[in-house]
């Protein structure tokens, strides 16, 4: 149940909910973020991995435009958020019915400054958000562009949504409702996401004594996002990931780590690293039984670190790059180190 939040002046419901449509926006836009791609395993795993495609799927929906990496909304479909508000779809974590009534959404949604104040953008932002309404509507051709996208991009991510995202968003929803229940205020719900700050307390206060706050908590979310639409005011910040799911995202990684862990085995692909050689040249360059060396090999190989290949009769064993990238990425992610700065929110 929401709860009532009092203010100074005001009074205004408090609530958290998952939305798929934000779950959507932040899989498009994170198509054309590359650092929203590095910070986020899932979304790393479905553009750089499984669909790579659909980096240039969603690229060319608005290239048109003429936006550049240089904007901080660069690449944010917030007009998918506005859509899905205008046809009361907004909340959920369902994508079925957004999906089956967006074509006559877009027909029918409304493009003006007055239906959509939109406060919290620039107003660059809005401009864009708008036009791009506007389209929707006028155009069936740009409609159809656009429901294919959503569509496409939808069903890649659909599989990881039910496995991970679902349930990560459904323990985080519980955990902030009982924040709730217990008498914490919107701005507890959201103090681990330090993205919203005054623009926040402002849109905040403008909104109407019988508007409505609401948290969402995002699977594919990076940082926050803050929205202010008629009657609410969305704050969107990144679900917590179940314990399970991160134990089992981090399994790959220490076995990997377990079998570095060994000084023998870490100087065998150190070797490796400079050239490609046999058992037998590594038995002779370390002074050990090549028997002892090939239970070495074993272990990495095992984790996928050394791989072998042929050259005439001759057995190589290499490094496997791409898990070698893949190891570096994921130690980073971790430690912090390399990460890029984050990034200004998609609206806020």
């Amino acid at each position: 149940m929401p709860i009532v939040e009092r203010g100074e002046a005001t009074q205004h419901k408090v609530d958290v909910r998952p939305s798929v449509a934000i779950e959507l926006e932040w899989l498009l836009h994170s198509a054309l973020r590359e650092d929203f791609r590095a910070d986020h395993p899932a979304l790393h795993a479905l553009y750089e991995v499984q669909h790579p495609e659909l980096l240039e799927v969603v690229h060319a929906m608005w290239a048109d435009e003429g936006q550049t990496a240089k904007s901080p909304m660069y690449g944010a479909f917030t007009e998918l958020v506005l859509v899905a508000h205008h046809g009361g779809l907004l909340f959920g974590d369902d994508a079925s019915a957004l999906l089956a009534g967006l074509p006559e959404l877009c027909a029918s949604v409304p493009s003006g400054a007055k239906d959509w104040p939109l406060a919290a953008e620039t107003s660059e932002d809005r401009r864009i958000a708008l036009q791009r309404l506007s389209r929707l509507r006028r155009s069936a051709e740009v409609r159809r562009r656009f429901v294919d996208t959503v569509r496409q991009v939808w069903d890649a991510a659909a599989e990881s949504w039910e496995t991970d995202g679902r349930p990560a968003v459904a323990e985080t929803v519980g955990a902030k409702q009982a924040m709730l229940s217990k008498g914490a205020g919107w701005r507890d719900l959201v103090r681990s996401s330090p993205h919203f700050g005054e623009n926040a307390e402002h849109v905040i206060a403008a909104l109407a004594p019988q508007g409505e706050i609401v948290v969402v908590p995002a699977y594919f979310a990076h940082l926050g996002l803050l929205y202010d639409l008629p009657g609410y005011v969305v704050l969107g910040i990144r679900a917590d990931e179940p314990g399970h799911a991160a134990r089992g995202r981090n399994e790959e990684l220490s076995r990997r780590l377990r079998a570095l862990s060994d000084p023998t085995r870490l100087a065998i692909v150190d070797s490796l690293r400079t050239k490609p050689r046999t058992v037998t040249e590594l038995a002779q360059r370390f002074g050990l039984a090549q028997p002892t060396v090939s239970n070495h090999v074993k272990l990495l190989r095992d984790a996928g670190i050394v791989t072998e290949t042929r050259e005439a009769t001759r057995k190589n064993l290499v490094i496997d790059p791409e898990v070698s990238k893949t190891l570096l990425e994921d130690l980073a992610r971790h430690l912090g180190a390399g990460a890029p700065p984050p990034a200004s929110p998609p609206s806020a």
